[in-house]
């Protein structure tokens, strides 16, 4: 799902109009009444009585149309028109009388001693939309403190008010409304993906409202959100006469004395990626405990506690290497040799990037694949001052190294070479825990030797990830799960995206 810019929407406003052809009021009702239906089915369970604030713009004549439909199915609305401006919206306008003629009508807001000394334990946000270029002020700022003071659910229509669509706007979280849910209209915003803006957009959800797909597909775009449909539309089937050969050979070098259990959650999700062949090298202190754990897999062993020497890297068609695999002098010097011996595409996580900086990086075989979570990144690359910034520094990086980088994150952020980013929409805090990187670099090594190219091994592997974890979560819980409990649930994963 391409992530698109205020103005795109804006332009895929007008084209459906004139397309449809539709008038822009009866497109404005025809979102407003998607929200409603999303509205009513996660509020389902309360009473039918609700606070709307409306600015003077669209986005507050789709607060109009949802007072007089939720009104019309006999919901007690308090409707607020917020007069911050003299200018308003034809459509507002023309919305205002529609309400009116309905039977309620707005209460007018034009100071802020005007703000009802009760609310409704529903509140619903639909004060300005998209395009904000600057933070509140004046009477729509003091609304909204107002309504961030309110002790009920706040629901944002499109976005929560004073909220920028891509920019980062952190300095100013005072004066953006703090939503508990927010429905947003035909394509995610960049915003609701970045960790700054979690306790502002709640949970959020995209609302198909009718806009031109045709016109959507061309547009010009180089960010987006990866759903189940474009992952299942990657993966390849495995034929009838195939045999363990044809998935390739995926090698791992990992663990160290104390870190052993690094190099079995590695082992045991690149058994899990379809891979034909998995050979695991370890430290002889992890021989014993890798033949039992993973009896599927070949191990190899290289010094007593930590690994000393390049193993022979020619039969392998990936190599993950770091998880567990500690930050001795000799092990560094493994990890270089590895870098300028190897004919295929890296994976490297944990103390592989930990012994690594980024001339090393320079050195990496084309395509390969590195998976820093954000502490990681800094130190190779550099301190961000926000968000916004570590996700641009990152698209400036994979290109000139030729890699893809997976900064690791609640919605990960994988970027290609070719400038492309992607952001996962799996995942859950209950993955939050040692050991879920070690299971995500042996699934992403068994993806790219089995003959996925790099950039989608490194997406249908993190989604796969996440899956697995939100299948997890539902299970038992997200408090007790387990890095090892994502293995377990590797094969419902995929499961579930070839059942699509």
């Amino acid at each position: 799902m391409k992530i698109l810019t205020a103005q795109q929407i804006r332009d895929c406003d007008a084209h459906t109009i004139a397309i449809e052809p539709i008038p822009s009021i009866d497109l404005m009702e025809r979102a407003s009444s998607r929200f409603v239906k999303a509205f009513e089915q996660v509020v389902s369970s309360q009473s039918k009585s609700v606070s709307i604030f409306c600015g003077t713009g669209n986005n507050g004549g789709d607060g109009l149309v949802i007072a007089r439909l939720l009104h019309h199915k006999s919901w007690a609305v308090d409707c607020y028109l917020v007069q911050f401006s003299e200018k308003m919206s034809p459509d507002n306008v023309a919305n205002q009388e529609r309400l009116k003629d309905s039977g309620v009508s707005p209460k007018i807001i034009t100071s802020i001693s005007d703000f009802p000394s009760e609310v409704h334990p529903l509140i619903i946000d639909a004060l300005v939309g998209t395009g904000i270029t600057r933070p509140l002020e004046g009477l729509l700022g003091e609304v909204v403190q107002e309504i961030n003071k309110c002790s009920g659910s706040v629901f944002a229509v499109d976005l929560p008010s004073g909220l920028f669509d891509r920019d980062d706007c952190s300095e100013y979280l005072d004066r953006i409304v703090h939503a508990h849910s927010t429905f947003t209209f035909q394509n995610p915003k960049r915003n609701f993906l970045l960790p700054e803006y979690a306790n502002i957009v709640g949970a959020w959800q995209v609302l198909d409202i009718g806009l031109d797909h045709g016109f959507i597909d061309q547009l010009s775009c180089d960010e987006f959100l990866l759903q189940a449909s474009d992952i299942q539309s990657l993966i390849q089937p495995r034929l009838a006469h195939s045999h363990k050969g044809t998935f390739g050979h995926a090698g791992l070098i990992c663990g160290s004395q104390g870190m052993v259990g690094a190099a079995v959650l590695s082992t045991s999700a690149c058994l899990r990626s379809g891979a034909g062949l998995t050979t695991i090298m370890v430290p002889e202190v992890g021989y014993d405990i890798l033949q039992t754990s993973c009896p599927e897999a070949m191990c190899l062993t290289s010094g007593q506690n930590y690994i000393a020497a390049v193993p022979n890297l020619e039969k392998y068609n990936a190599i993950g290497i770091g998880p567990g695999l500690g930050q001795n002098k000799a092990t560094k010097d493994v990890l270089l040799d590895v870098i300028r011996n190897s004919h295929v595409p890296l994976v490297i996580d944990a103390d592989g990037l930990n012994l690594l900086d980024e001339t090393d990086l320079s050195n990496l075989p084309v395509n390969s694949i590195i998976t820093p979570h954000p502490k990681e990144f800094e130190r190779l690359f550099g301190k961000t001052e926000n968000s916004h910034a570590r996700i641009s520094l990152l698209q400036k990086k994979a290109a000139p190294l030729n890699i893809i980088i997976l900064l690791k994150g609640h919605h990960s952020a994988i970027a290609f070479p070719n400038g492309q980013l992607y952001f996962n929409s799996t995942g859950n805090p209950g993955m939050a825990k040692g050991g879920s990187g070690d299971v995500l670099t042996g699934l992403i090594t068994g993806l790219v030797a089995r003959g996925y190219t790099s950039e989608n091994a490194a997406v249908i592997g993190c989604y796969l990830h996440g899956l697995a974890g939100d299948i997890c979560a539902d299970a038992i819980g997200m408090e007790g799960m387990t890095a090892l409990d994502l293995v377990h649930h590797l094969p419902e994963a995929w499961q579930i995206l070839e059942n699509l």
